[in-house]
């Protein structure tokens, strides 16, 4: 799974001339570097079998359990990712663009191991303290997500990206 978020993080570079908000970008009343307290507090007041986006629930019972899915640093939150079915891709991406029209979108075509061709809608909005992006297929075709990532992180995985790049 990280590496899958990793690639993400890659895509999100690669389209980085986006739009910039500006503000700090909040969901559900999560908001990057928003202390590890306030966020249990804010996901137990919504109840996490119930927490959705744009009326969608996650593919998995606990969202927000998983270490994979949500990072702290410094215990403020570093990244929170929402991984939902692909079908509903269009109503949380409507929720989103509702909330922050400013949000851009790019299409490209990405294809699997048999080579299948898919239309990828990748989304980014730069804030101050790291991007949103929601992305048609995160995992596989059947799965999306919605990824708040620090503007930390986001320098890590540059970091390591032309790392890696030196090595080829």
């Amino acid at each position: 799974m990280k590496k899958i978020l990793l690639m993400v993080l890659a895509v999100l570079f690669i389209y980085q001339p986006v739009v910039s908000f500006g503000q700090e970008i909040e969901i559900k009343g999560i908001s990057l570097g928003m202390s590890k307290d306030k966020f249990d507090n804010t996901i137990d007041r919504s109840g996490v079998e119930d927490f959705t986006i744009g009326g969608v629930k996650s593919k998995y019972p606990n969202p927000l359990s998983d270490a994979n899915f949500t990072l702290f640093y410094d215990n403020k939150l570093d990244q929170f990712v929402f991984l939902f079915d692909s079908s509903k891709f269009e109503d949380v991406l409507s929720a989103v663009k509702t909330k922050y029209p400013e949000i851009k979108c790019v299409d490209s075509e990405i294809s699997n191991a048999m080579g299948a061709k898919f239309n990828q809608v990748t989304c980014i909005l730069k804030g101050d303290n790291g991007d949103l992006g929601v992305n048609k297929f995160s995992n596989d075709i059947k799965t999306s997500g919605l990824i708040l990532h620090s503007n930390r992180l986001l320098k890590k995985a540059l970091a390591k990206d032309k790392e890696q790049q030196k090595d080829i």
